[in-house]
């Protein structure tokens, strides 16, 4: 290879690197900019002291590193994103040019009420969202929302969340709860309400492996055998004690025997009931409670075939 081939090849192989590192620039994630009395759906620019090093720099700087939008929530509906609700009404704007990575920093994301196309929508015009809770649920019941696998984790991936995971939704094709737990794993408030998951027998080892540990977890659309599901309480029945609220709603009735030997599993571990309601009939959702007290643990527990009411709102 010639020499000037080799400062081809580095010059291209540099300036590839120094883009990717604009587009990666460190922001302030939740602190609004100081002239936070702008319009909110304006689009700051990153201040970067990497300016001052070389016109290079500057330029490659202002080209690439992402804009920045600040507000307490973000909506997405319908091919649009909105900082505010107001009688039911969307106030969106349009993406600026040129384009490059938008970047939509909030406490919550909340994006409802779609089809298929509309997460492929904002991966084309590069949109990401860096929030503490991040909403994939519905403006109405019941749940209407359709997506694909691809978008799906479009969102879990490219979206930053630290505390809440709402997910709600049906998709066009199946996916493996595998696939989804290790995206939601580090928060503390998990809701997975999602058609066309798929459960197999080792879900107890999957939470395993991920190191879940949340203080709410919100499981529907459950098809678990009897044995599965128990192994699965068997992993929550190690964990710390702590006010944790555990909530499943299956697929298809539970047999009797089976909330039986729930609570026989709470008993054997030394938990204290302070509330136990089994069903006298074949059961579609178990609520779990547990908490400590004065150094003792607790634990709420029913079952019945009515919809759970613990779905957070």
């Amino acid at each position: 290879m010639s020499s000037n081939a080799n400062d081809l090849v580095i010059r291209r192989f540099t300036n590839d690197w120094l883009i990717r590192f604009a587009e990666l620039h460190y922001f302030e994630p939740f602190d609004l900019p100081n002239n936070s009395n702008t319009e909110v759906l304006a689009h700051y620019s990153i201040t970067s002291k990497y300016t001052a090093i070389s016109p290079l720099f500057t330029h490659i700087i202002t080209q690439y590193t992402p804009y920045l939008y600040y507000n307490f929530n973000f909506y997405v509906k319908n091919d649009k994103i909105a900082d505010n609700k107001l009688h039911g009404l969307f106030h969106d704007f349009t993406l600026p040019t040129p384009k490059k990575w938008n970047v939509f920093i909030s406490e919550t994301c909340r994006i409802g009420d779609l089809t298929p196309g509309t997460v492929s929508w904002l991966a084309k015009n590069c949109v990401t969202f860096y929030s503490r809770d991040l909403r994939i649920s519905d403006f109405a019941e019941p749940i209407i929302n359709t997506m694909t696998t691809y978008e799906l984790k479009y969102l879990l991936n490219s979206c930053k969340f630290d505390r809440k995971v709402e997910i709600c939704a049906i998709l066009t094709d199946s996916i493996a709860f595998a696939e989804v737990c290790p995206l939601v794993a580090h928060c503390k408030d998990i809701t997975i309400d999602v058609k066309n998951m798929v459960f197999d027998g080792n879900v107890a080892n999957v939470l395993r492996e991920n190191q879940l540990c949340p203080n709410f977890f919100l499981l529907h659309e459950l098809d678990l055998s009897e044995r599965a599901f128990l192994e699965m309480l068997d992993y929550f029945l190690v964990l710390p004690v702590c006010d944790r609220v555990l909530s499943f709603k299956f697929v298809k009735r539970q047999p009797v025997s089976l909330s039986k030997a729930i609570a026989a599993k709470y008993e054997h571990a030394g938990v204290m009931f302070l509330d136990l309601i089994l069903p006298k009939s074949p059961f579609y959702t178990c609520d779990i409670h547990t908490y400590e007290q004065n150094g003792i643990p607790w634990v709420k527990i029913s079952m019945s075939d009515l919809p759970s009411n613990l779905r957070q709102a």
